[in-house]
């Protein structure tokens, strides 16, 4: 998954996501907890596969940034700014991968009741982070290979999941829309607006 990933790393998408359902699992769906739950399962591994656990993360977060969800967001709560939307879309990762796969290709669905609970979860992105100081005592290390480590190749998982990988966020027309724009908002997101619009 990473450039010069060494031969003894175990860590990929399946494994990543068995980590964030298994610590979800553990901690009943209470989000703090679940970042506490996720460290504690991370420090058991080698430190080459927490930081490739991170970068794994913050491709998932890369490609969750999108105008329809940021939108989407943005009717369900009422508002949503840059920070928000960023721990919006880490709070969707820690749900797991069907809920992840489900609100991305439609973003729309977050009008679902099992999404109800879904909140931001600033967190769960320290998880990684905490887990790899506790095994080194190292936190610059770890965020200074964050930085030079390239994202893992995602280019599979942009086509499984029919989005394009050259995605513009700017490019988007949904960016330029005005999100309290009721009857524009309504065009894409019927059910979201019909259970959260006041």
């Amino acid at each position: 998954l990473l450039m010069n990933k060494p031969q003894d790393a175990i860590m990929n998408l399946d494994i990543f996501w068995k980590l964030i359902e298994q610590s979800r699992k553990l901690a009943s769906g209470d989000p703090e907890a679940q970042a506490t739950e996720l460290q504690t399962l991370l420090e058991k591994l080698p430190a080459t596969d927490i930081l490739i656990f991170q970068k794994i993360f913050d491709a998932y977060a890369d490609l969750s940034y999108r105008a329809s969800l940021w939108a989407a967001f943005y009717i369900k709560e009422g508002g949503c700014s840059d920070d928000a939307f960023d721990y919006s879309r880490w709070g969707l990762i820690a749900m797991g991968r069907k809920a992840f796969d489900e609100v991305v290709t439609n973003p729309d669905a977050l009008a679902k009741d099992e999404y109800d609970d879904l909140e931001e979860n600033e967190d769960i992105m320290m998880a990684a982070d905490a887990a790899y100081v506790a095994l080194t005592g190292n936190e610059e290390e770890f965020y200074q290979q964050r930085c030079q480590q390239p994202l893992p190749d995602m280019a599979e998982e942009y086509q499984r999941l029919g989005l394009s990988p050259t995605y513009s966020l700017n490019d988007d027309p949904v960016h330029a829309m005005d999100y309290d724009d009721q009857e524009a908002m309504t065009a894409i997101f019927p059910k979201l607006v019909k259970k959260y619009w006041n």
